[in-house]
Order: C-alpha cells, then sequence, then structure tokens
C-alpha cells in the first residue's frame, strides 16, 4: 500500500544519505581517490534520486530554491574553476595562495552563475528527428526545444482506461524547470507567464509509447517563449501508454512518460 512505499522510499533515501556521508567523513589524503571510494557517493546520490520526488529531502531540502539554484550552477561551476587555478598555479609556479584561490572560486561563481542564466530556449535547427508527417509548414521557424518529463493520467470508466490529461514539467538544456504542461493540452512558462494550447493534427505512433504528435496552436498568451507559437511538436517518446489490465472504476492513474517538445512560431 501507500504506507508501504512511503517507508520504502525513506528507506531508500537514508541509504543514499549514509553512502554520501561516509565518503565526505571517511576521505582522507591516505585514500587513494578515484578509487572504489567513488562508487559510495555515486551510489548514495543514485539511492536519493530514486526515492523520489516525496522523500523527505528531495521534498523538503533538495527542492528549496537554494538547491535548486547551485544544482543548476554546478556543472559550469566545475567547468570555470579548474582553468582559473591551473592557470595561477602556472602563472605562479607554485601552489596558489589563499587569497587566489578566494578569487578564483568567486570568479568561478560569478562564471556559473552567467553561464546558468544564458538564454533557455535552443533556436536553430533541430537535432532531434522529425518524422515527415510531423513536418512544420513553411514559414514557420523553431524558437524552442525543451526536454519533458511527468506523467499521463489515465481513470478508469466502464471497465476501461481513458486518457484525462497529461502532467509535466519541461526543461532546459541546463536541467532547470521552465514550464508545465496540463490539460488542453497547455503549455504555460513559469518563467514569463506565457501559454500556449493546441490541438493535434498529425499523429504517427510509436511501439510501447504514446504517439508522436504534430499540434497546431488554438490560443496563446503574452509574449514570451509562448507567445505567438503557430505549431507545437511532441517528438522522442517514450512510455505513457494506458495501463495494462483491469481497473476499479473511478480510479486514476499517472504512468511516467518523456519527450520533447519543439515550439514555432511564424517567420518574421
Amino acid at each position: 500500500g501507500g504506507s508501504t512505499g512511503a517507508a520504502l522510499s525513506q528507506w531508500v533515501q537514508d541509504g543514499g544519505g549514509l553512502l554520501i556521508a561516509a565518503a565526505i567523513f571517511g576521505m582522507s589524503r591516505a585514500r587513494q581517490f578515484p578509487g572504489w571510494w567513488a562508487l559510495l557517493p555515486t551510489i548514495g546520490a543514485v539511492l536519493i534520486i530514486s526515492a523520489g520526488p516525496g522523500a523527505w529531502l528531495n521534498h523538503r531540502v533538495l527542492s528549496h530554491r537554494l538547491m535548486i539554484l547551485l544544482g543548476a550552477i554546478s556543472y559550469p561551476l566545475y567547468l570555470w574553476h579548474w582553468p582559473l587555478l591551473s592557470f595561477a598555479s602556472i602563472y605562479r609556479s607554485t601552489a596558489p595562495s589563499s587569497a587566489i584561490r578566494v578569487a578564483a572560486a568567486l570568479l568561478s561563481v560569478s562564471g556559473g552563475g552567467a553561464a546558468a542564466a544564458a538564454p533557455q530556449a535552443v533556436s536553430g535547427g533541430s537535432s532531434t528527428p522529425v518524422p515527415p508527417e510531423l513536418a512544420v509548414p513553411d514559414g514557420n521557424t523553431l524558437t524552442a526545444r525543451f526536454a519533458a518529463s511527468g506523467v499521463q493520467v489515465y481513470r478508469c470508466a466502464s471497465g476501461a482506461w481513458v486518457f484525462v490529461e497529461p502532467a509535466a514539467a519541461l526543461y532546459d538544456r541546463y536541467g532547470r524547470t521552465v514550464a508545465i504542461h496540463f490539460r488542453g493540452p497547455s503549455w504555460e512558462s513559469i518563467r514569463d507567464g506565457s501559454l500556449v494550447e493546441g490541438a493535434a493534427v498529425a499523429s504517427v505512433p510509436v511501439t510501447g509509447s504514446i504517439p508522436q504528435l504534430l499540434l497546431r496552436a488554438t490560443t496563446t498568451r503574452g509574449t514570451g517563449v509562448f507567445g505567438g507559437v503557430s505549431y507545437i511538436q511532441r517528438l522522442a517518446t517514450t512510455g505513457g501508454t494506458a495501463p495494462a489490465g483491469s481497473c476499479t472504476e473511478g480510479e486514476t492513474r499517472g504512468v511516467p512518460y518523456t519527450a520533447v517538445y519543439q515550439f514555432y512560431k511564424p517567420t518574421a
């Protein structure tokens, strides 16, 4: 039942946290790294992620705005700090002083923040294969591309699973949540409040997954990323198909899915 699942999720989260703590406090200069010690934080991180969004650590701590910000700048920060410290060591021909290290750290945070704040939309050509049946008419230009993950919600009616609505989050290339996807189908930016609603005009089946779609915009709002959108493509779909087997009247179930959504606007 639900209580058993919640307890298991908590145990998985706690196990992951203990492995990461063991790596933090168990490492020393006498122990070579990377080595088998690298498995501890790696497995710990996998367990915490596997615990799901309902686990206390994920829901209360890792979902906090500060933690999301740190996550957004972490990879750019990693890319910035190493060349700065390396340049300082080469220039000084010795290990950099504490002052230089602090300055490099501050520059790394600034550079990482600037990189994380880069435009969220992907402009230009697509790297996601598009079936010919879903090609957008001439006179429209790709303006944004976002990965999405969430669920396709189904409800049991008259003994069969019936599709109700999608519920998903859209992410930019840095993994930041930029929009939500819900009944309509609609897409709404959490950054600028713009919105687009569409209706499917073409479909391509995908074995074991929900189909790929071409949708024509029926309503838009605002001037942001979704303002003035003319067409939407749902591509690279995985999962999301209706549950198998019998069901209980009125029961609802969310089936996980992923996809790539591409948004087009009329060419200026």
